[in-house]
């Protein structure tokens, strides 16, 4: 099953539009009020089945890694210019 992230920014540190499709299939959109200059930091990483660096709130920082146990089968990126 595909998952696709679409986000579309108007100017660097402005509002970003964002679109979640699951299988093809619009399932979220919404609006980021201001975004971040670099998409990550020195330190983040993109990982899969497992989040090393960055919890979603400091509340669940003693938790990491937060590893996922269950299977993935495949993982394609496309990075979208």
């Amino acid at each position: 099953m595909n998952v696709e992230v679409e986000t579309r920014i108007a100017a660097p540190r402005g509002a970003a539009d964002v679109t979640i499709r699951v299988g093809g299939r619009e399932v979220a959109k919404g609006q980021v009020p201001r975004t971040a200059v670099l998409g990550f930091t020195a330190n983040d990483a993109f990982d899969v089945g497992t989040d090393s660096y960055s919890a979603v709130s400091l509340a669940y920082f003693d938790r990491a890694p937060f590893t996922f146990n269950g299977p993935i089968g495949k993982v394609h990126i496309k990075y979208l210019q």
